[in-house]
């Protein structure tokens, strides 16, 4: 390539005609361009090697070696070779993904799944402490459990829960007779209530009727009183009636 650029930009000194062209348009392009550093993909050197020897050995030879360096997402590997020297526009369509882009892809997946895998092994790590520390404490419950029913005595429980229920019983019928009691209590009660303002009522009535007697006593004394001391007045009076 840089005897090619030589050759393309050296000038014959005797002669005032300017340099020769290229009779190919992709090595035309190359030149035109300052920074190759991006350009120069293998496909680009295999188009420039066509270019230089247009052969159809040199187009079978480029085919057979961008096989080894791209691989097509459409084509697999059985006809690949077939289509690619049958078709040499296949080297650049841009559609081939190198093999080595994938090799750096699958490293840097790689490296993805390695720090994946890292911090799920610490994620299983703070489980794992997570879960002996659960164990420890379940340890020791059922330690405790199993204390509790080493100590429990159940016919003793039993005993206890048939004299709770008796003192309940007991405690029933004490309560209904109180009841009873207090029932019957309040029914005399309120018959001595009964009496009791009737006979208010009664001596009501014999006291109003004292006082009316009283009052008609008096009046007959002070009757007989004033007949006493004129007698013949109410002889009179008495006649005369």
């Amino acid at each position: 390539m840089t005897c090619l650029f030589l050759e393309h930009t050296m000038v014959d000194p005797t002669s005032g005609s300017p340099p020769r062209p290229f009779r190919s348009k992709v090595i035309e392009e190359l030149t035109r361009r300052h920074d190759l550093s991006n350009d120069l993909t293998p496909s680009v050197c295999f188009q420039v090697l066509q270019s230089l020897l247009p052969s159809s050995l040199v187009v079978t030879m480029c085919a057979e070696m961008n096989r080894f360096i791209y691989k097509s997402p459409h084509d697999d590997d059985n006809n690949y070779t077939s289509n690619t020297a049958s078709n040499p526009k296949t080297l650049s369509e841009g559609a081939q993904v190198p093999y080595k882009d994938l090799y750096l892809g699958l490293l840097a997946h790689v490296e993805d799944k390695e720090q994946l895998c890292a911090g799920l092994r610490r994620q299983l790590r703070e489980k794992r402490h997570q879960n002996n520390t659960l164990a420890g404490e379940i340890a020791k419950y059922q330690g405790l459990v199993d204390e509790h029913f080493a100590a429990f005595n159940e016919q003793a429980c039993l005993n206890a829960i048939e004299t709770l229920k008796h003192r309940r019983v007991l405690r029933e019928r004490q309560c209904t007779g109180l009841m009873k009691a207090i029932d019957e209590k309040q029914d005399r009660l309120i018959e001595q209530e009964k009496r009791i303002k009737e006979e208010l009522h009664r001596l009501r009535m014999d006291d109003c009727a004292y006082r009316l007697n009283a009052k008609k006593f008096k009046e007959n004394q002070q009757m007989l009183a004033s007949v006493r001391s004129c007698p013949y007045s109410l002889l009179e009076l008495l006649r005369k009636s």
